[in-house]
């Protein structure tokens, strides 16, 4: 009787490991997919908010002097700089799980950030997380991108 109980004990036991067995990794798993899963979508958002704003830029310059738009849309809390460099590139930093990224958009057209404050050619916009609004102004010759 007592040899039964013990051989029960130990088939328990087996059946636990094997089910922590095959349930640890798959967790493990599941938790690294549903992270990379994220900086995708972050990374979309970016990418998405970035050719918003210079389809904007583009469009405003088109049409004409002190032509406008203002753009509305909610940035993620990983963002850590968005700059303009050389008047005809946007780039934004942000956080990942593997450090720091960046998307990178280039234009045609001369774009600022509507202040004179610029240090050799870099323009930083002062984009936040979370809800932001961006004005974008054509000044006949360049584009003037300001967060209102």
């Amino acid at each position: 009787m007592r040899a039964v109980r013990a051989q029960s004990a130990v088939e328990y036991l087996f059946i636990v490991v094997l089910a922590l067995t095959l349930i640890l990794p798959a967790s493990f798993l599941f938790f690294d997919f549903s992270k990379s899963s994220e900086d995708s979508i972050i990374s979309s958002q970016f990418n998405m908010v970035g050719n918003e704003i210079l389809t904007s830029a583009e469009e405003v310059y088109v049409i004409g002097n002190t032509s406008r738009v203002t753009l509305e849309f909610v940035l993620p809390d990983v963002i850590q700089a968005a700059t303009i460099y050389g008047e005809q590139e946007l780039v934004i930093d942000y956080y990942t799980q593997a450090g720091l990224s960046q998307v990178v958009f280039f234009t045609d057209v001369n774009i600022t950030n509507g202040t004179h404050r610029c240090i050799a050619d870099n323009c930083s916009l002062r984009l936040t997380p979370g809800q932001n609004a961006v004005r974008i102004t054509s000044r006949g010759d360049h584009v003037s991108i300001v967060r209102s």
